[in-house]
């Protein structure tokens, strides 16, 4: 026999729209919505039956935040996907929640323009989720995160009601900008089906210098290259047994290497890569000047390389404590093959374990290590079966005046807790 809640979600959206897994003799729904406004009928449908909600786009983003047992429905938002509005001219495109970021890029590389992010994993997720994660990746050093490119949304409310933030102009600053609160919000807040980016003009060539040798060598030329006039559009620090998935050659098993990107024309890539050649010299490290084509082969890699880890630890602190601390790891972690990658300029390393019998043991490991330094830790992915993972002690998982105010947010848009009831800090 049917659900009541089932028929009524095939009454919206058709029954070839609707699937249902059983979760632990625990029912949950799928539902793909066509339009914005069966999106609004589904959210106040599952208001009325009391069912929580999440955006399946963004559910791989959701590890950390949400327990996947606890989600009635996920909408999801794959055939929200067409462009809605698009303008070369002021590089000002709205879409649909659901396109994919590979999609887009497409799109934009027919005006020579482009989206600067790369969320590590790839170009493979939807739009929304990538937003809903605030996800970036080695770009990060040049361009920023993805608050500095949505300028607008439209998102459906946990009481039905779709609102417009922000614009579709770069200059909009009228009231409280909650496009900022959104970016990041984990759909805690509601469902975003349109999403306006400010895109970039696309860089004549992308090209990358790689630097590598002992961790006192390389944090040598990590504080020369933040203190000079450089601009680089990755400063991404990672270890050897990452070199070695992406078939990097570097002179040592145990080098830690620099990966130093430029999206300068041909004089401005001339001249960083002149000064990093002495800075080589000067710091006896291993020099290599990838072309445009390397430099592309090397980042396709290097994301199609994290995207399969099993576990995704980030590690947040000053910049200056970075590369030493991936040195400790790496002695604490010897003959793993654990992968590390910092965002050097961000203060924030990503460390990286594949599936396997040790993983939960490395990851104790490596978080025991880290309480000697001053730095926060959270996880980015896990299991679902995390019982022999180790509890993070961090800012955000304790209370306080930070989880307050989260708290306000979330029941001041979301009083019955139908999206935020799994979100920590969310609604009770």
């Amino acid at each position: 026999m049917e659900h009541p809640f089932e028929t009524a979600l095939m009454r919206i959206i058709g029954q070839d729209r609707v699937s249902k897994l059983m979760i632990h003799g625990k029912p949950m729904w799928i539902a793909t919505p066509g339009a914005i406004e069966e999106v609004v009928s589904l959210v106040r449908l599952a208001s009325e039956y009391g069912k929580s909600v999440a955006a399946v786009g963004a559910k791989k983003q959701f590890d950390l935040h949400r327990d996947d047992e606890q989600v009635d429905l996920w909408i999801e938002t794959a055939q929200l996907c067409s462009i809605i509005e698009y303008s070369p001219e002021d590089m000002v495109i709205t879409v649909g929640a659901g396109m994919r970021l590979r999609d887009l890029q497409n799109e934009l590389s027919n005006y020579h323009q482009f989206l600067p992010i790369d969320p590590i994993g790839g170009d493979d997720e939807t739009l929304g989720s990538i937003v809903a994660a605030n996800a970036w990746g080695p770009s990060r050093a040049l361009y920023g995160t993805l608050r500095d490119h949505v300028i607008g949304t439209r998102t459906v409310l946990a009481n039905g009601d779709v609102v417009r933030t922000g614009g579709r102009v770069v200059k909009n600053v009228a009231g409280y900008d909650l496009t900022k609160l959104l970016v990041g919000s984990f759909g805690s807040l509601g469902v975003m089906v349109e999403i306006t980016f400010r895109v970039r003009p696309l860089p004549a060539q992308r090209t990358a210098v790689i630097l590598s040798g002992s961790v006192d060598d390389v944090n040598h030329a990590r504080a020369a290259l933040m203190d000079s006039a450089l601009i680089p559009s990755a400063f991404e620090c990672a270890n050897a047994p990452l070199a070695h998935a992406l078939e990097l050659s570097l002179g040592a098993k145990d080098a830690l290497w620099l990966a130093v990107g430029c999206d300068e024309p041909v004089e401005g890539t001339a001249f960083q890569e002149s000064v990093l050649r002495e800075w080589s010299l000067a710091y006896s490290l291993e020099f290599m000047t990838l072309s445009p084509e390397q430099t592309s082969d090397l980042w396709r890699g290097y994301h199609h390389t994290l995207r399969n880890a099993d576990v995704v630890l980030r590690v947040q602190g000053k910049p200056s404590v970075l590369i030493p601390l991936m040195g400790a790891l790496s002695v604490t972690l010897d003959g793993q093959s654990v992968w590390m990658s910092a965002c050097v300029p961000a203060g924030v390393l990503r460390v990286f374990f594949a599936a396997g019998d040790g993983t939960a043991q490395d990851v104790s490991s490596c978080v025991s290590q880290l309480s000697a330094y001053e730095v926060t830790l959270n996880y980015e992915k896990r299991p679902l079966d995390h019982s022999d993972y180790p509890k993070l002690d961090t800012p955000d998982a304790a209370s306080g005046a930070k989880q307050t105010v989260h708290r306000h947010i979330y029941q001041a848009f979301d009083p019955a807790g139908l999206f935020s009831k799994t979100r920590i800090g969310g609604a009770k």
